[in-house]
């Protein structure tokens, strides 16, 4: 698993998530047609199959109106799983759809750890509701952080970056490793004017790649290290290191109450 932090982002734009889910449905709606052509190719060799195979029996009618609810239910389940489980994929392993990245759209859970699959399953199960819009049009303008209600229910958000919109605006790293550094390197207070000064530093040396920005790596290694106790038996890289506060520098900003 991995564990992520947003930097320089805000909740998204109504119109962006409508226009993302616009740019997605036709995605969707080109690859069901392809599908749907296929199956009736398909369907039809095989009607020819088994309408012979159906006249040797003494009832066919019924046979053949068994098999062609059979064929209807999987069809059906077949485009659900294709809709489905297009979201599914790609918020789970991306955390963002094709139309979402288009338009600079993420989803990220309200914690800022990475998106689970049992969440990106349950904002799916709650479309059900929310694509009858009024539910999800009400919900998003009544929450703080324009939530439909399937992002309540798993505790996500759709942000907007405007600085990066079609680039990831996310540090990473191994959630094992952030375990581990969290048991062993919890610092002593940082304060709020120099955890927003690092994540400045962080964001453009770990996100933007900022060629004008000058990087000193070292600096903040040492710094953070004063307010670390570090156990000699803890094999630590100097970039999972810097990569590690931010992350509880962010969470820092958060608990203050911090936008960025």
């Amino acid at each position: 698993m991995i564990a992520g932090f947003n930097v320089h982002s805000t909740k998204a734009p109504l119109g962006r998530r409508l226009f993302a889910h616009a740019i997605d449905s036709s995605l969707l709606a080109a690859v069901t047609y392809i599908f749907i052509l296929g199956v009736i190719f398909v369907f039809g060799i095989g009607a020819a199959v088994f309408s012979g195979m159906l006249s040797s029996f003494k009832d066919g009618s019924l046979l053949s109106t068994i098999l062609m609810t059979i064929i209807t239910v999987a069809f059906v389940l077949l485009i659900l799983s294709i809709y489905h489980g297009y979201f599914i994929y790609f918020d789970y392993n991306k955390a963002q759809t094709p139309g979402k990245k288009i338009l600079g759209l993420k989803v990220i859970s309200t914690n800022g750890a990475r998106l689970t699959l049992k969440q990106c399953i349950l904002r799916e199960i709650f479309k059900w509701i929310d694509q009858l819009y009024i539910p999800a049009l009400i919900s998003m303008l009544m929450t703080e952080k324009s939530q439909r209600l399937g992002d309540i229910a798993a505790g996500t958000q759709v942000i907007f970056s405007a600085s990066q919109e079609k680039e990831q605006d996310f540090i990473y790293m191994d959630q094992s490793d952030y375990d581990v550094f969290y048991a062993h390197l919890v610092p002593q207070e940082i304060s709020e004017e120099e955890s927003t000064e690092f994540l400045s530093y962080a964001g453009a040396r770990f996100l933007y790649e900022d060629d004008d920005f000058e990087f000193d790596d070292d600096y903040w290694t040492r710094y953070f290290s004063q307010k670390v106790d570090l156990d000699d038996n803890t094999k630590v890289s100097q970039e999972d290191f810097l990569r590690f506060m931010a992350q509880l520098c962010y969470l820092k900003e958060r608990e203050n109450g911090s936008e960025d």
